[in-house]
Parts: C-alpha cells; structure tokens; sequence
C-alpha cells in the first residue's frame, strides 16, 4: 500500500512567504511551475518573489494543456526540465493539479507541491486523480 504525506498546509495571503522554508524541509533546489494559464499568471510572481533571495531554481513554468489527459501528463514527463525539478509546484485548479499528480506519478512519484487558485478546489488534497481520455471521457 502506498503511503500519501500531507505534512504541510499554508492558507492565506502571506503563505507564499511559506516556500522558502517548506523547500528547504524537504531539500528543494529546482522547481517546475506547471498550471493553467490564468493560474500561472496569477501565482508566479508571488512564487518568484518569495524564492527571490533563495537558492532555489525555477527550471521552468508551462502551461499543462486544457484538460487532465494521459497526452498532456506524457508532455510533462518527457519535459526535461520537469525532469530536472526536484518538485512540481502545481498551480491552479482541479485539472492542472490532478495533471501534475499523474505526471509525478509516472516519474516515480516526484515530489508535488500544491497551489489551488480556486476555493473549491479539493484536489490539493486528495490523492485522486480524474484523468479524461483525449475525446473528453471520463
């Protein structure tokens, strides 16, 4: 049986200021910022003010796709640069963060990092995964 750790929540305005010292619990040097479009745009620059003075790297950030598909978890994980991160922060809602669930799982279970930009968003917190095939089925 597989074991899930869930050892760290941070909510609020300032819990960007969180990373440098959750990174550092768990030996972090390289990053990947994997999410949607307007959640990227909405949390990078908060994430790269917060690490500004750190030591950790951002080896990239890209916009998963659209959809949580095994395509766009496959792009993911043939992506060098998710290859190098040492964790995913995975930002947005629902599909971005079940989409880097998945990838981490194919890379042998890479560390994730959540960031949910939408309230209801129960994915950072579950284990589950919903994964649509390319068609949009369940």
């Amino acid at each position: 049986m597989k074991t899930i750790e869930m050892s760290n929540y941070s909510v609020g305005e300032s819990c960007y200021n969180e990373i440098p010292g959750v990174c550092e619990k768990y030996n972090v040097k390289k990053v990947v910022l994997i999410g949607g479009k307007r959640a990227l745009a909405a949390a990078e620059p908060r994430i790269r003010e917060a690490i500004k003075e750190t030591d950790i790297i951002i080896t990239d950030s890209i916009v998963y796709g659209i959809e949580c598909t095994m395509t766009n978890v496959h792009k993911l994980t043939s992506n060098p640069n998710v290859q190098e991160a040492d964790v995913i922060f995975a930002i947005g809602g629902g599909k971005a963060i079940d989409t880097c669930k998945t990838a981490s799982i194919e890379m042998n279970d890479k560390m994730v990092f959540s960031f949910p930009t939408i309230c209801s968003n129960c994915s950072a917190a579950t284990a589950i995964a919903v994964v649509y095939d390319d068609n949009g089925a369940l």
